[in-house]
């Protein structure tokens, strides 16, 4: 290869070279381990034949177990190097090398607590609670603590801030490469080569033997490097160790000479503990308490040592082992092979039983089941292999000891435009990492193809997709939907492993017996940013949102996903189809011209302009609007000398003057005199005052004025407003932006929401499902009118789904409205008392339906509709009676008036017959095929329509789990414990942070 083709490609000739020789170094290492990996399969073989020859021979079976440990081990290698070589024949993407030499500054920024939580301090108490069960109550089995949580939350660092309390903590992270930061320690290679040895040395017991006893002493070569460094001329402190741990190999250094020095020392030992585990065990021998009770005379100066360690200013916890991107220590998938965390964990027993060490086991891995083993140690499947503790509890594992980030102070109160589409902005919410990478200088575009990487499962993840036509695996499908749709994932669902794992999917809560996994996705704009960039993509077998669909229908066909209430879930992937058929950036706002565009192929405008072509039509119309009117009325016969008689019937001149008119109306009658004629009326603009209540001139940057308040004010809406105000308010609704890049669920009521609770969501990109039972409100989307995004420009689209052939449009349209008691809150500091702008209401019926269609519907008319049919129940029917006693609906209504007036429903009617019709608009798209994306959703509506109620029976009792992390807004009733008015510690240590 010549010069110049390798500086296309990037690289100097020189570079070239190096790439050679690492690809060729590195195929070689790959051939070792195939090489190795063969015998071993060979040898299992061998002994399998052995076995079928002796079936009962306990040594044959031993030995072919810890072949496949050694098996297990070089796959895991082979994975490893394969995945090393990857990145010497297709480097990272270029984002990657910028992030990565910013990552250590990201981590050391100083450490952000949200909320007035302290979030460190709540994770030593965890620690110190689990060595007092495992001192004082001998309840536990051992001071081990798994903490586990999808990737950026700041499992490390948290961890690491432990030492800013006087805890000496000894971390030593198992990184393998990519954006990880801290790195692998330099400890690391050492411990896990000398793992796997041990581990595959000889049968089970024997092999784990010879591992926990090295775990054993590296427990006390760390402490005893430790003494030795934090002693003399000039000790260290917990802080300037841990900084001097992670960066040199000072530390490391004394470790691994001390181990190395006592490694025959450790083998003898062994040797003489082999003898009783070689031993045949009878009933009720108790293999491992015999062996416990042999080190444990041994080892029993660890207690004299540790009282040498300078303790901190609070608590007992002195030491805390962290072992980091621990993954590996759970890496067996034969349940029969006892991998590395059982015996590490049992060698942790040996450490003093007086709360002043514990030991942590970090990881996103989500191999729960067995990182974190059920809350009750047993025996492992093994006759001989008998726990000392069996029935005694493990620690529930850590996941919550995280608060999402908020954006500064700065961001939370107006925002322009600009600032509303800002993607740095986004980068201040949801995990601390985004936020963290860019206040180090990354680029908000980096962190985003960092989201976007992440999301599907790894460095370059998102580059094969869009130039390797490589396809998404049913994880990556299912995280890139459901950061963005709110998807539930079955507790049950073995898929939550690799999506906590490797597709940012956050652990919400973890029942008692490890046996369920309750997930959620955070309140992340940024990643659903990321999300949208897949979804829109083209790649091998169509666009993200094909391959997503796809994984999404096959997800609830396996059981993995929640259908949801039925059509919810359909409506919302409408919606955001709709969104990104826009062609801009997702994170760029629109109008709702432009989505009623996207969805039906009709903008308001369109379907306002379609209505007044309809409005021709002999429909009855009320006078005022400068158009003509039909009104039906009876007359006395006129005076002969006024009829000009025709075959075709009567005319007659009717100087009718209305108020504030100067015009008079003429009328043609129709019919005979004596009888109903129908007269057809010609009035300009009336000049009047406009009903209380009225637009107000509440001014904003842009010139949207837009609030009701006052009476008898004729004000601006985004305009000048006419006699009728209608034309203005429509064009003006049309006109009014909204920001929506994913959906999630709150478990507040709407009515508890107050306005600034809306407008935090609507900053943020969120549109809120709403809870059961909401009264006619599905889901809200908040926006703004003109170029401020604030409590004085807000506005909504209230979203109403339906899944019925046989659709009353007018009751859907009333209860899509102030019906709502959201919409008459007077909660919170804002006390407002109902929408008095004009809003958007949107009835989707998703449902196969014989006529579809796209109609816009005044309030005005909804409500005629209404007062001429009989009432849909008894507190319509008195809040008809009380408002219109003479509508034509209650002449059909037998069962009276007299009901209970108290009652919500009745509240509801009553001030929905009272409440502005001028500010509703609302667009009604009937029928799925009425929708322009109807193709892409058709295969995901026949499955979704079918609800899961089950599954949504255990999405209730999720919520009595953890919350913190996701309670940025009113997301959770954890909101409350955000008040400063409560005293909130003994709450988060006792029920916030874990479960117990």
């Amino acid at each position: 290869m010549d010069a110049s083709s390798s500086r296309k490609r990037g690289r100097e000739p020189n570079e070239e070279g190096e790439q050679e020789e690492k690809k060729r170094l590195k195929g070689g290492e790959i051939a070792l381990v195939k090489i190795r990996l063969h015998e071993a399969l060979t040898e299992i073989a061998i002994l399998n034949y052995k076995l079928w020859e002796a079936p009962e021979d306990a040594e044959l079976k031993e030995q072919i177990a810890s072949e496949k440990v050694r098996v297990s081990q070089l796959q895991e290698d082979e994975s490893k190097l394969e995945r090393e070589l990857s990145e010497i024949l297709q480097p990272p993407p270029e984002y990657l090398k910028r992030v990565e030499g910013i990552a250590e500054s990201a981590f050391a920024q100083e450490y952000q607590r949200v909320g007035g939580l302290d979030n460190v301090e709540s994770l030593r108490e965890k620690l110190e609670e689990t060595g007092d069960m495992w001192k004082t109550e001998k309840t536990m089995i051992a001071p081990v603590v798994t903490l586990v949580q999808s990737s950026g939350w700041g499992k490390s660092r948290t961890t690491c801030e432990v030492a800013n309390l006087g805890v000496f903590v000894i971390y030593c992270s198992f990184a393998s490469s990519g954006t990880a930061y801290p790195p692998r320690s330099a400890f690391a290679d050492f411990f896990y080569t000398n793992a796997v040895k041990l581990l595959s040395s000889g049968p089970t017991l024997l092999s784990q033997s010879r591992f926990m006893l090295f775990c054993i002493d590296y427990f006390v070569s760390c402490i005893e490097a430790l003494l030795q460094l934090t002693s003399g001329e000039d000790p260290m402190d917990a802080k300037r160790f841990l900084n001097d741990l992670m960066v040199g190999e000072n530390f490391w250094g004394l470790v691994q000479a001390k181990m190395e020095i006592g490694s025959e020392a450790r083998e003898e030992f062994a040797k003489r503990l082999d003898v009783g585990l070689k031993e045949k065990p009878g009933k009720n021998t108790n293999i491992w308490g015999i062996w416990e009770s042999k080190v444990f005379k041994k080892y029993n100066t660890l207690e004299g040592l540790l009282s040498n360690v300078p303790a901190p200013a609070k608590g007992k916890l002195k030491v805390l082992f962290v072992m980091d991107e621990a993954r590996w220590f759970t890496s067996h998938a034969d349940p029969t092979i006892v991998a590395a965390f059982v015996p590490a964990r049992r060698a942790s027993r040996v450490l003093p039983e007086n709360g002043s060490v514990s030991v942590m086991f970090t990881d996103a891995d989500g191999r729960l089941n067995n990182f974190a083993p059920p809350n009750k140690a047993s025996g492992l499947g093994f006759s001989s292999d008998r726990l000392a503790a069996a029935g005694m509890l493990v620690a529930h594992p850590a996941y919550c000891f995280f608060l999402a980030d908020l954006p500064s102070h700065e961001q939370t109160g107006d925002l322009l435009l600009a600032e509303v589409e800002d993607l740095g902005r986004l980068c201040g919410y949801g995990r601390p990492l985004w936020q963290a990478l860019v206040k180090a200088s990354a680029s908000a575009g980096d962190v985003l193809l960092l989201a976007a990487d992440k999301l599907l499962g790894g460095t370059g993840s998102f580059n094969k997709f869009l130039f390797e036509g490589g396809g998404l695996s049913d994880e990556a499908c299912l995280a890139t939907l459901g950061c963005r749709v709110c998807i539930d994932i079955n507790p049950h669902a073995t898929i939550i492993t690799d999506m906590v794992a490797s597709h940012l999917l956050s652990v919400m809560s973890i029942s008692d017996d490890q046996t369920l996994v309750w997930t959620h996705w955070a309140t992340e704009p940024l990643v659903a940013a990321a999300a949208a960039q897949v979804l829109r993509a083209q790649g091998k077998v169509g666009t993200g949102w094909k391959e997503c669909l796809e994984a999404l229908v096959t997800g609830m066909k396996r059981g993995w996903v929640d259908r949801g209430y039925r059509g919810e879930l359909v409506a919302r992937v409408l919606l955001l189809l709709a969104v990104d058929s826009l062609g801009r950036n997702s994170w760029k706002c629109f109008t709702f011209d432009e989505l009623c565009h996207s969805l039906s192929g009709k903008s308001l405008s369109d379907l306002i302009r379609e209505d007044e072509r309809n409005s021709a039509s002999p429909t009855p119309k009320a006078p005022g609007g400068g158009e003509e009117a039909q009104v039906e009325v009876n007359i006395t016969p006129p005076p002969a000398s006024a009829l000009k008689r025709s075959a075709r019937g009567s005319r007659v001149k009717v100087n009718k003057k209305f108020p504030g008119q100067r015009q008079v109306a003429s009328a043609s009658l129709s019919k005979a005199p004596g009888e109903k004629a129908q007269v057809k009326v010609n009035t300009p603009p009336p000049e009047v005052k406009l009903p209380s209540p009225t637009l107000t001139a509440s001014k904003a940057p842009g010139g949207s004025t837009h609030n009701a308040e006052g009476e008898g004010e004729t004000k601006q809406a985004g305009g000048s407003i006419d006699g009728s105000g209608k034309e203005e308010i429509h064009r003006n609704m049309g006109e009014a932006m909204f920001f929506c890049l994913l959906f999630r669920k709150t478990d507040f009521r709407l009515q508890d929401l107050t306005a600034k609770d809306l407008l935090e969501f609507g900053k943020a990109g969120v549109g809120i499902i709403c809870r059961e039972n909401e009264w006619g409100i599905d889901i809200v989307i908040v926006g703004f009118f003109g170029d401020t995004f604030s409590l004085e420009t807000m506005t909504l689209i209230l979203v109403q789904v339906k899944h019925t052939e046989k659709l009353d449009v007018d009751l859907a349209c009333a209860k899509c409205s102030e019906f709502s008691e959201m919409l008459s809150s007077s909660a919170g500091p804002q006390g407002w008392t109902g929408l008095k702008v004009p809003y958007a209401s949107l009835v989707l019926n998703v449902a196969h339906v014989p006529s579809s269609s796209v109609r816009y519907r005044t309030r005005k008319l909804v409500t005629e509709a209404l007062l001429k049919k009989t009432p849909a129940n008894q507190s319509m029917a008195m809040a008809l009676h009380d408002a219109h006693p003479e509508c034509k609906g209650l002449q059909g209504w037998k069962e009276g008036y007299d009901g209970d007036r108290s009652h919500p429903v009745f509240k509801s009617w009553e001030r929905y017959f009272a409440s502005d019709d001028r500010l509703q608009h609302i667009v009604v798209i009937q029928g799925l095929d009425a929708f322009s994306s109807k193709d892409k959703v058709k295969d995901l509506v026949d499955i979704s329509l079918d609800s899961t109620a089950d599954m949504r029976k255990l999405e209730r009792v999720q919520k009595t789990y953890a919350h913190r992390m996701f309670g940025w807004v009113k997301n959770t009733e954890m909101r409350k414990c955000l008040e400063p008015k409560l005293s909130v510690k003994k709450k988060v240590s006792d029920a916030l942070c874990y479960n117990s």
